[in-house]
């Protein structure tokens, strides 16, 4: 099964850009797999409060 991928445009410092370009460089990975991966740790439970 093939899944569509969805397009996401974000303003971003320089500075914020940079470093987040930086970060995936000494990771050896994409800009898009560190954002994917931060987003995958958000959690949807309806149950918990937000403080």
């Amino acid at each position: 099964m093939t899944t569509k991928s969805k397009r996401l445009g974000i303003k971003l410092s320089e500075t914020r850009f940079n470093k987040l370009k930086e970060y995936a460089q000494q990771k050896d990975v994409t800009m898009t797999q560190i954002i994917e991966s931060y987003i995958d740790r958000i959690s949807l439970d309806k149950t918990k409060k937000a403080d």
